[in-house]
């Protein structure tokens, strides 16, 4: 796993240098040389459609900057929200050291969204954020289950997650008196996936009682130790799941010698066709599963993966 970890070093500092739009029709399973004989339960495309679709959409906006996105005004990645369909509460990050985030009612869905970019490869800020790995107890005031546990979480994605949690956590607040909704989604690519995860934690403690939390995120690193992993898993259960694809290397990072676990719920793309759809997904079945990400080759990794084409044609970067 060291020798995977250093290998892939320089190619993950440019993750979200997106490849060429004309990359997306073509890119046909380049990975998976060895296919093992599966055993997971298959995840249907009307299960994508109904628990990731909108979700993806939302993570691909969070690449826009803030001030497309307060008027939702970002081109074809808006557009396919349906810009009547929602209204922007909050837009903020720097698209540097606080990645670009922005908090919406999706009308469509009577929800409260709350969505994060993933790392730009051209910033380095953005960059330190991944990089920073040691692991450390979660802020009490955001997290205060954890205090006296052995739960702990990435540094540098716990510190991108305090440059924005009160805004976040206010906003979501008033926005659920507000609008009337009735659930709350949080969501993103790489490391916006991991902040993802850590507001659905902070947000699952504090909304009232019949408001659904829901985290659904994308190619995400690992974001904590054990504990951490059994944290999520007890708190958000089924309403937490994350997608992988293929021979992306991220979620293999950073690696479990140093003491990091996946939660549970990882759904894994095997296959995408040549217009852009999975065309073999599987429910993987606990932690790390070996059929999923986890089992992938120490020697065969893809940056292209990580970037998509994920499902229905969506992929994730600025460049998209």
């Amino acid at each position: 796993m060291l020798v995977k970890s250093l290998a892939i070093l320089p190619s993950l500092l440019g993750l979200s240098l997106a490849a060429p739009l004309s990359r997306v029709a073509t890119l046909v399973n380049p990975t998976n040389s060895t296919l093992i004989a599966r055993q997971n339960p298959l995840f249907s495309q009307e299960s994508i459609d109904a628990t990731l679709a909108r979700p993806a959409l939302f993570s691909v906006v969070a690449y826009c900057s803030p001030g497309v996105v307060t008027d939702l005004s970002c081109g074809e990645p808006c557009d396919a929200l349906g810009v009547g369909d929602v209204e922007t509460l909050l837009a903020g990050g720097d698209d540097q050291l606080i990645p670009n985030f922005f908090v919406s009612h999706d009308i469509a869905t009577n929800s409260i969204v709350v969505a994060h970019q993933g790392t730009e490869g051209d910033s380095l800020d953005s960059i330190l954020n991944n990089l920073q790995i040691l692991l450390v107890e979660p802020n009490p005031e955001f997290f205060p289950a954890t205090v006296g546990t052995e739960i702990r979480v990435h540094e540098g994605f716990h510190g991108a997650f305090e440059q924005t949690a009160a805004d976040v956590l206010s906003t979501v607040q008033s926005a659920l008196v507000s609008t009337g909704a009735t659930r709350v989604l949080t969501t993103g690519h790489s490391l916006g996936g991991a902040i993802a995860i850590l507001d659905g934690l902070m947000l699952s403690a504090v909304v009232p009682e019949g408001v659904l939390v829901e985290t659904r995120v994308f190619g995400i690193p690992r974001t904590g130790n054990q504990e951490w992993a059994d944290f999520i898993d007890i708190t958000l259960g089924d309403n937490f799941s994350y997608m992988t694809n293929q021979n992306d290397p991220v979620p293999g990072l950073p690696p479990q010698f140093l003491g990091y676990q996946h939660a549970s719920n990882e759904i894994f793309i095997e296959a995408v066709d040549e217009l852009g759809q999975a065309i073999t997904v599987e429910e993987c079945v606990g932690q790390e599963d070996e059929e999923c990400a986890a089992g992938n080759s120490v020697f065969d990794n893809s940056v292209d993966n990580h970037r998509g084409p994920y499902f229905n044609n969506i992929s994730f970067g600025s460049g998209f």
